[in-house]
């Protein structure tokens, strides 16, 4: 028989959360959602005091254990403080203070949604302060520019994860530690943008594909389901590319 286990997935609410959630639940997995709203665990990922609340409630829900995290809870509008604080430090943090309850498992697993906005140009004062815990350092860093902010946010994630996963306190106690870098997915944050010519346009440009159309959030769910389960057990400290061909048009000049 099957091992049910138990996983917490951050922006579990909507888009790519949403649907990583029933997937999890359709494979018998038993999930703890935590969103700003309609999730198991409601509270606000942009504020510190917010960020331990959600890890607080995660570890009474888990009674002390966890099989997996799945941090997907992202921005991409809104203020430059609320894509630094969301994006990463809403990351970082609920994997940090959960870490502890990967520990108990058999097969831990933990996954960072980044994005394929890596690619695109970032701020690299503001990566420096993210991984040195700057919040106002990293903000001041992309100030008036949201799409610096989220790329820079994201960037700043793989470069944590990369940093980490080969650690004593990641790898060294099992818990294979990896981030998923999607491309432009049909979500209700990107859904007002594609509605108009121009910003298909623009997000075309920015996210070059060379399959017919955007991915639905569903397309996700079946890797993220493999990257953070027990058949992942090779596969630790990357960054893949979920993207429709991104990351190949902007570095096809790179050999392998």
């Amino acid at each position: 028989m099957v091992r049910s286990r138990k996983v917490i997935v951050s922006g579990s609410a909507g888009g790519i959360g949403s649907a990583i959630v029933a997937r999890l639940r359709a494979d018998g997995d038993t999930v703890v959602g935590i969103d700003c709203k309609d999730a198991d665990i409601v509270t606000d990922l942009a504020t510190p005091m917010g960020r331990k609340l959600a890890i607080s409630a995660a570890t009474d829900w888990c009674s002390g254990s966890a099989d997996a995290v799945i941090t997907c809870a992202g921005v991409a509008g809104g203020t430059d403080t609320a894509v630094i604080e969301v994006n990463y430090f809403g990351t970082v943090d609920l994997l940090e203070g959960l870490r502890c309850l990967l520990e108990q498992s058999p097969a831990p697993r933990a996954l960072a949604i980044s994005s394929a906005a890596i690619l695109n140009e970032v701020s690299e004062h503001a990566v420096d302060a993210c991984l040195a815990g700057d919040r106002a350092g990293a903000v001041a860093a992309v100030s008036g520019n949201p799409q610096l902010a989220y790329s820079t946010s994201k960037f700043a994630v793989s470069q944590w994860v990369r940093r980490m996963a080969g650690r004593s306190e990641w790898a060294g106690q099992g818990i294979l530690l990896n981030a998923l870098a999607p491309g432009t997915i049909l979500t209700p944050m990107t859904r007002p943008i594609l509605e108009t010519p121009e910003g298909r346009a623009m997000l075309r440009e920015l996210t070059p594909i060379v399959v017919n159309d955007f991915a639905k959030p569903e397309d996700l769910a079946p890797f993220a389901a493999f990257l953070a389960g027990p058949d992942n057990r090779y596969t630790v400290g990357q960054t893949l590319f979920c993207d429709g061909g991104t990351e190949l048009l902007r570095r096809e000049e790179n050999r392998f």
